[in-house]
């Protein structure tokens, strides 16, 4: 899959809003009474079901952009032609406003699916392989690295990395699933070596010293003779 040529449709995006009625000067934060919370969330419908978007309890969707609607920050996921729209929807609120220019994009959010999340890593797949040897590799050969935490920084964050992020969690633990398979074939071909530490599989990477080296030929005296 080639992102260079295929550019995001869809944003996280934050907006960054003053509500006086959450905000107290004394510094403390929230609604005083249930009559404000609600009076907030219905200010919060009227201005976006008036600029075309449908709200449902906090959130306010347009297609597949959705925000969740916070008397602090107004966060979501936004089609890249909407992200500018908004600033105007909230200048019709009567109970809060935007925060200055405090809009945030965040980070690209791509409209994919698990097989062309699969064909992204696998470009990447070289990259992955020296990370996850790099990540086990130890100073003696009788050191062995047990996971535990260790795994789920593997999984998540690296996989969160290396592929692209997705509407669809599912897309997404892809990546994670995508980096398990690479961290299994490392082990296979022996690159990773596996073995039992106190119960729990430990893992090292390889050792130069004990990558065995190919061995030269020795060429006889009469195999020499027939070149001459």
């Amino acid at each position: 899959m080639d992102t260079n040529n295929s550019l995001p449709e869809y944003y996280e995006v934050s907006y960054w809003i003053d509500t006086p009625s959450y905000d107290h000067r004394n510094g403390n934060l929230g609604f005083d009474s249930e009559s404000e919370r609600a009076a907030f969330y219905a200010d919060c419908r009227r201005i976006f079901e008036a600029g075309g978007w449908y709200v449902e309890d906090v959130y306010a969707r347009n297609g597949k952009s959705k925000l969740h609607l916070h008397p602090q920050m107004f966060l979501g996921i936004v089609h890249k032609g909407l992200i500018n729209t908004i600033p105007g929807v909230i200048e019709h609120a009567v109970l809060f406003r935007l925060r200055g220019n405090e809009i945030h994009i965040l980070n690209p959010i791509y409209d994919i699916t698990r097989e062309q999340q699969r064909e992204y890593l696998a470009s990447r797949r070289t990259e992955i392989e020296n990370d996850l040897l790099e990540t086990f590799r130890t100073v003696r050969c009788n050191l062995y690295r047990v996971p535990n935490d260790l795994w789920f920084d593997i999984h998540s964050p690296r996989g969160r990395k290396y592929g692209l992020p997705a509407f669809e969690d599912e897309v997404n633990h892809e990546a994670a699933n995508y980096i398990s398979e690479v961290f299994s074939a490392l082990v296979a071909s022996g690159q990773i070596v596996q073995k039992e530490i106190r119960g729990n599989p430990g893992f090292h990477t390889l050792m130069k010293s004990k990558i065995p080296k190919k061995r030269k030929k020795t060429v006889s005296s009469s195999e020499t003779a027939n070149f001459l």
